[in-house]
């Protein structure tokens, strides 16, 4: 990748400078060498250094130098370590428009880059039809301090810094003596995937050949894993996304998604009283995200391998996405051999807004068991008023379950049908030894048996009882 990046950036600075439409700069025959800083999104990629002269360019970047003769329409990768080399054609169609003046300039202004006095240009260029909108600095010799512009969706760049103008040595341009030629890199290409074919065939893995895109529906029932390890379990009519910790203290939330609806329902539940409450989704947008619903796109899909290991398998290729108001997405997408999707990225016109994204994992087909899909059972339903005064009782509490205290000890207890009495002293919070009983030897102390009296009238164990919750198992 980062040759490839350098290797658009080298045919960027060379041919810059050449013929245009509207008010170019002259055509630079000014000899300089300087550092170049590559950019993607405003961050830092490479620096290397690089030496011009006229249509010669030789780039010196992460151990690798590139050397680009455009009037030869070559490129040689030099590799000096094994003191070889590669040579590669520039085909035309690579030939950027600036070079063949195929494009439009217009004049921004003028500014200083890097201590060098420079004009901008706004450069719209055309290629196969479709219009390339890019800017680039000059200075008054025509030479390209900065660059910046789209590619793959992202926003790359280019700048020179301690710039030096005067003379270069002409062998920096030339392959050194002694480099023996490593051939075309396009027939080593060719040999690494025949390489790779017979290994994959070896391993009992399968390579298809292309294909044409097919009209692709995802399977409607299905368990997988997230990237945020929350559990998906599908169904035709309905999808549970079930996070590993989401919620409050003593409660645990997962989502209901009902497909014919496009409703989704919070499930919030406590286990350790056994009781749950259903209310509206109070953020739908951030449960979609955690399952990315693809039943109402219209999907191409082109597949280009398979992929068979210890029996699992996977297929590869590209998707053409359409939503209902006709807006087209295009990307990756990997499904299982029961078309399930465990990964896709698509995006519309590499805009980062509005990505269709999934990662799955660990999925397996077939309807999930009804105990991953239904509220557990045995759970008693509260309405969300008694399930957020049962909560806030057990917030107050500290403990996992309402209390009842005597003055010497408390008995607490829940909604779970099967469970063992548990008995803490009021002060210490250890289990009393030699008492099974509930309730123990009522306290007086200090006459206060009316302040005691009242407050059990408002015990968390009569609103247990209320509610039909077991006390003191």
């Amino acid at each position: 990748m980062k040759f490839k990046f350098a290797a658009l950036f080298s045919l960027l600075v060379l041919t810059a400078p050449s013929a245009f439409a509207g008010k170019p700069p002259a055509p630079s025959s000014a000899e300089y060498s300087a550092d170049m800083e590559m950019t993607s999104n405003g961050k830092p990629q490479a620096t290397g250094k690089v030496f011009q002269s006229g249509k010669k360019q030789r780039m010196e970047m992460a151990g690798s130098i590139s050397i680009t003769r455009l009037d030869k329409k070559v490129m040689w990768q030099l590799m000096p370590k094994q003191k070889s080399y590669m040579e590669m054609a520039i085909p035309e169609q690579n030939i950027p428009a600036t070079e063949k003046g195929d494009v439009e300039m217009t004049e921004m202004g003028a500014e200083t880059v890097n201590g060098v006095s420079a004009t901008k240009y706004k450069v719209v260029s055309k290629a196969d039809g479709k219009k390339g909108e890019s800017f680039m600095w000059f200075t008054k010799e025509g030479i390209m301090v900065k660059m910046e512009g789209q590619h793959e969706g992202k926003t790359v760049g280019s700048e020179l810094k301690n710039l030096k103008i005067g003379k270069q040595d002409g062998s920096l341009f030339e392959i050194p003596d002694g480099y023996k030629s490593m051939g075309n890199p396009m027939d080593m290409f060719a040999s690494m995937q025949r390489k790779q074919k017979a290994e994959m065939k070896e391993a009992g893995e399968e390579i298809l050949p292309d294909t044409k895109p097919e009209k692709f529906t995802e399977a409607a029932e299905y368990s997988a894993i997230n990237r945020n390890d929350a559990r998906i379990y599908s169904t035709a009519q309905q999808v549970v996304v079930r996070p590993e910790s989401r919620g409050e203290k003593w409660e645990r939330v997962y989502a209901v998604i009902q497909r014919n609806k496009g409703t989704i329902t919070e499930v919030r539940y406590s286990p350790d009283m056994c009781v749950y409450t259903e209310n509206p989704a109070t953020d739908p947008a951030g449960w979609r995200k955690e399952y990315v619903d693809l039943s109402p796109y219209s999907i191409m899909f082109k597949k280009v391998m398979k992929k068979t290991k210890k029996g699992a398998s996977t297929i590869e290729g590209m998707a053409d996405v359409t939503d209902a108001p006709g807006t087209k997405y295009q990307g990756q997408m990997t499904i299982s051999d029961n078309n399930i999707v465990m990964k896709i990225f698509a995006s519309n016109a590499g805009k980062m807004e509005g990505l269709i994204e999934r990662e799955y994992r660990a999925a397996k087909a077939g309807k999930p068991e009804a105990s991953h899909l239904d509220p557990t059972k045995g759970f008693k339903k509260l309405s969300p008023k008694e399930f957020e005064k049962l909560m806030n009782e057990l917030e107050k509490e500290g403990g996992r379950a309402y209390s009842a205290d005597d003055g010497t000890t408390r008995i607490r207890g829940s909604f779970c049908p099967k469970g063992k009495r548990q008995k803490e002293t009021a002060f210490g919070g250890e289990e009393e030894k030699g008492s099974d009983t509930s309730g123990g030897k009522k306290a007086e102390k200090g006459g206060k048996k009316d302040e005691e009296k009242a407050a059990e009238d408002d015990s968390p164990m009569k609103g247990l009882k209320r509610l039909g919750g077991k006390f003191g198992f």
